[in-house]
């Protein structure tokens, strides 16, 4: 039995397997194929029939893909990412499937157009705006050439998004610092010590073993009096996917970027930053600037304060040369 096509309270994670995943969500995306067929079929369009079970499909699919996804980002392992590069194409062709029908757009439009706003509640009213908006913001008025164009941009961006989210977790698991001196780790409390030994040992190692995964990262940043040390796993956090191997995701940003770029201008913007702004509070890149700008002129005076005031304090207590990035949580703890 396929434990996520029941019906559950809360995510059993302890029932599922990896091999319902794949099952699961593709019947996730069948049953919301055939809703969204059913809503596009209807032949006198209403904004219950339409507007509201547009807004209540999907809801198994969503379910299962945000138990997904969050395991993937937590805890993933190589079948869950083979799992992820099958299905991301496909989610992606699902939201043009629904995004991109003529015939759902339509029916949408007319509701849109027709209905007498009066007789809607203001959360009626925000949906069904919100609803017609989307298609519009996603290439419903496109040609169909152009959605061809949209499809293939969409698939592509999925898979690079993926790929970039994978290299930054594959460096984070495969770096490990081995302590076997103890007195390297001078300044890191009792529980520190002793999840760093119980780590080492359950990988059948010997000594201290850290990693770039975030609390055991913190706690050699934070507490270790090894200045070594603190620079060797800042620097590996630093360069994770970055260090022109298999795992680098400078190509991949750039990929990004240009599909980005091509996305946004075939939805009549001039850069993606306008199509992503435009419905966000900020509203627009010269927003964004001006709020950025503001923001430095007003804090970086302070912030250059209290750098130099954490660094005279480093210079007395152990006569550093200069703040690194390496000192900077470990003197901030000291000064407290």
């Amino acid at each position: 039995m396929n434990i996520l096509l029941s019906d559950f309270d809360y995510a059993p994670f302890n029932q599922i397997k990896n091999t319902d995943y794949l099952t699961s969500i593709r019947q996730g995306i069948k049953e919301l194929k055939f809703e969204i067929d059913t809503i596009s079929n209807n032949k006198r369009p209403t904004f219950k029939n339409t507007i509201e079970a547009l807004d209540y499909s999907g809801l198994k699919l969503d379910r299962i893909s945000s138990i997904f996804f969050n395991i993937n980002a937590a805890e993933t392992s190589k079948e869950i990412q083979d799992i992820a590069v099958t299905i991301s194409p496909e989610l992606s062709e699902l939201k043009n499937y629904i995004l991109l029908n003529d015939k759902l757009y339509e029916n949408v439009k007319s509701i849109y157009d027709l209905t007498d706003k009066n007789s809607l509640s203001n959360e009626e009213n925000t949906l069904l705006k919100n609803t017609y908006k989307s298609f519009i913001r996603n290439g419903a008025n496109l040609s169909n050439k152009d959605k061809s164009k949209l499809r293939e941009l969409d698939i592509m961006l999925g898979k690079l998004s993926l790929k970039f989210g994978q290299n930054l977790l594959k460096e984070t698991n495969e770096y490990e610092l081995l302590i076997s001196d103890e007195k390297k780790l001078d300044g890191l409390t009792k529980d520190h010590k002793e999840a760093a030994k119980i780590l080492a040992k359950s990988k059948n190692k010997k000594g201290w073993l850290f990693t770039l995964d975030y609390p055991s990262y913190s706690a050699l940043i934070t507490y270790c009096k090894n200045r070594l040390l603190r620079k060797e796993i800042t620097i590996a956090f630093g360069q994770r996917a970055f260090k022109n191997n298999e795992s680098d995701n400078q190509k991949v940003i750039l990929e990004i970027i240009s599909l980005r770029y091509q996305k946004a201008t075939l939805l009549g913007y001039k850069y993606y930053s306008e199509y992503v702004l435009e419905e966000r509070m900020a509203k627009n890149t010269k927003n964004v600037m001006n709020f950025l700008d503001g923001l430095i002129e007003k804090v970086k005076p302070v912030a250059k304060n209290e750098f130099n005031l954490l660094e005279d304090y480093a210079k007395s207590v152990d006569n550093i040369d200069s703040l690194k990035k390496w000192d900077i949580n470990f003197y901030s703890e000291m000064y407290k």
